[in-house]
């Protein structure tokens, strides 16, 4: 299980670093930020995917470690003097009820999707 809950991590990690390059770069992608929107509902899959058991938890954990690294993310971002929507202690606060509101969504979503693909792929063997 931690196997799994790892690469929804990595997942998550990853997409947060490429959107922490594009802002530092000042290139701007459409697709990127869509992904940045996704991201809850992938690592949710994958991690509900691969875990062999709690798939349910399993991917909606993946809520709780989007809202964190957001919230990681926004306090580099005010630590190398980017501009945030949201700054100080309370603004992490509130930015992370906003992700967790919405990653939530999307990670129990994810967590779902990767549960039925395991028993589809179950049913077919």
């Amino acid at each position: 299980m931690l196997k799994s809950w790892s690469l929804g991590t990595l997942v998550l990690m990853l997409v947060q670093g490429l959107w922490f390059g594009s802002v530092l770069t000042g290139s701007y992608s459409e697709f990127l930020v869509l992904l940045l929107w996704a991201s809850p509902f992938i690592a949710a899959l994958v991690t509900a995917y691969l875990s062999p058991a709690r798939k349910m938890i399993m991917g909606m954990s993946m809520a709780v470690v989007a809202a964190v690294l957001v919230v990681v993310a926004n306090a580099v971002f005010q630590a190398v003097g980017t501009p945030v929507d949201f700054p100080g202690a309370k603004g992490g606060l509130t930015l992370f009820a906003i992700t967790l509101l919405y990653s939530a969504v999307g990670a129990v979503l994810g967590g779902a999707a990767g549960q039925w693909f395991t028993r589809r792929r179950t049913m077919r063997t």
